[in-house]
């Protein structure tokens, strides 16, 4: 019998929606959210503002970083939402490897509308011009790895239903009762060093709903909404 669910990895390539799902995942489920660019060093952040890839070299220390991080929750008795691009099987092989159990959700989009969305949002490092190199080191999910693909929907609440029907093929899948004993999800701080400290900050909870449905949609999509153009932080994996 499998385990619950501990982590919920949204994973894919910059600009797939994966910030914004999880807000609303969080305004569903009631996990705090952590976003891996946060635990990105400086040196990560400089290289991909000069437009360079990151290496395998780069990224296994702040995969590490998560990791470590996801850990100490699960130690705790918090259950997690985390962004982080999770593009090649490695990377989700050092994920998996935290304290309870780790499910990755792959948002799949159109990489043309990925590369006009990327031009239209302002202030972060990742460039649209690093795309392609994502999409060539995208090694999607395989039948032996615990996850699911889903494709992008229309709307961030589209998209929300999607996964969460996804998630319910799994036994051992998350409740669709807002867990009110969770913390707040947490954000990066705009113009703040990612990693200071956590990089983290409070970001205002949704309101709440006792079931998913009209109630708990309609206290997320204000939030949805508004983080629909905002952009897909995780950009490093």
């Amino acid at each position: 019998m499998k385990q619950p669910v501990e982590h919920l990895v949204l994973m894919g390539v910059a600009g797939c929606g994966k910030t914004t799902a999880a807000i609303n995942l969080h305004n569903a489920l009631g996990r705090p959210v952590a976003e891996a660019d946060d635990f990105h060093p400086e040196a990560n952040i400089a290289k991909m503002s000069r437009g360079a890839p990151l290496t395998d070299e780069d990224r296994r220390p702040w995969l590490e970083s998560l990791r470590a991080w996801m850990s100490e929750q699960a130690d705790r008795g918090t259950r997690t939402i985390v962004t982080c691009s999770a593009l090649k099987r490695s990377y989700r092989d050092l994920l998996a490897g935290a304290h309870g159990r780790v499910f990755f959700i792959h948002l799949v989009a159109d990489e043309a509308a990925l590369h006009e969305r990327m031009g239209r949002r302002e202030g972060h490092f990742m460039p649209p011009a690093l795309l392609p190199s994502q999409f060539a080191d995208l090694e999607p999910l395989a039948d032996d790895e615990d996850g699911v693909t889903v494709i992008s929907r229309p709307t961030p609440e589209q998209t929300l239903e999607a996964i969460l029907a996804a998630l319910e093929t799994d036994p051992a899948a998350p409740d669709r009762s807002p867990d009110h004993r969770q913390p707040s999800p947490t954000r990066r701080m705009a113009g703040r060093r990612p990693g200071a400290a956590g990089g983290l900050v409070r970001r205002r909870r949704g309101a709440p709903g006792h079931r998913l449905g009209t109630a708990v949609l309609a206290g997320a999509s204000d939030t949805a909404n508004a983080a629909a153009d905002e952009p897909d932080a995780d950009a490093g994996a």
